[in-house]
């Protein structure tokens, strides 16, 4: 189990750091400076206590702590290397409820959507599709076999059910976009699927993405709301989408 300072610690930093995005939006700059100022003491801190200097993981990489200091701003490359080279290792989750959904965040976020796809889709113990082979129809609260047995109907490993939306099918808003203004359409094409559809409703209305693989191509079909500005991203080319339907094809 990770340290409760270094969880805290995490949440500590990401709050902060939501309230400086909600700050700046609203107009309440003069709040920042000390917000940052705290950011960076918790920042400090939680490098200094849980870093390993040697191989610079945090408490051994274990359990997604590469991940959590990832996502905290207090990773090196070395970090999120060692990050990625152990869960192509051990291709399993080793986490619990916040570490699994930060863990397939962070992958998707730095490009490594095969491998977070192959933990969401794994067969290990700790894995969504053990619940299933146990007869599960909902999620449980704790990974089949955990010393403690409790509820079979449980949101606490849902969280990543938000990536399947705003990665696999790669409706999210725009970096730094409230109220999902400037929209950034982007699905990860990943090996074990070959078709996928699904929709999202926004404040502009319904965001629909459908695609297709064949023949060695991709073709995506991509349905906007009226007055929606829209973005699509393939392999770092981006492309203006229309109000209504937009149909792309694009060599795998």
């Amino acid at each position: 189990m990770l340290p409760g300072p270094f969880v805290n610690n995490y949440f500590y930093v990401k709050s902060a750091a939501h309230i400086i995005e909600m700050a700046k939006v609203i107009g309440r700059e003069e709040v920042i400076p000390a917000l940052e100022e705290k950011i960076e003491r918790r920042r400090r801190m939680t490098t200094v206590a849980y870093r390993n200097m040697w191989d610079e993981n945090f408490l051994g990489g274990q359990q997604g702590a590469n991940a959590f200091a990832y996502d905290m701003g207090v990773a090196t490359d070395r970090t999120r290397n060692n990050l990625v080279n152990i869960y192509k290792r051990i291709r399993r989750y080793d986490t619990g409820i916040f570490g699994t959904d930060i863990l397939t965040r962070v992958l998707f976020e730095i490009g490594e959507g095969q491998l977070a796809t192959d933990l969401l889709t794994s067969d290990a113990k700790n894995s969504f599709k053990s619940l299933k082979d146990l007869g599960a129809t909902t999620i449980w609260e704790y990974w089949p076999g955990s010393l403690t047995d409790r509820s079979h109907n449980h949101p606490m490993f849902g969280a990543v059910a938000a990536y399947l939306y705003e990665y696999l099918l790669g409706i999210r808003a725009k970096d730094g976009s409230p109220g999902y203004n400037e929209l950034l359409v982007a699905p990860v094409i990943v090996e074990q699927i070959n078709t996928l559809s699904g929709h999202r409703t926004l404040p502009s209305g319904v965001v629909t993405v459908d695609y297709e693989k064949c023949d060695g191509k991709v073709n995506f079909k991509v349905s906007i709301p009226e007055g929606q500005n829209a973005t699509f991203v393939y392999k770092a080319e981006e492309f203006a989408l229309n109000a209504g339907d937009n149909e792309l094809t694009f060599e795998l």
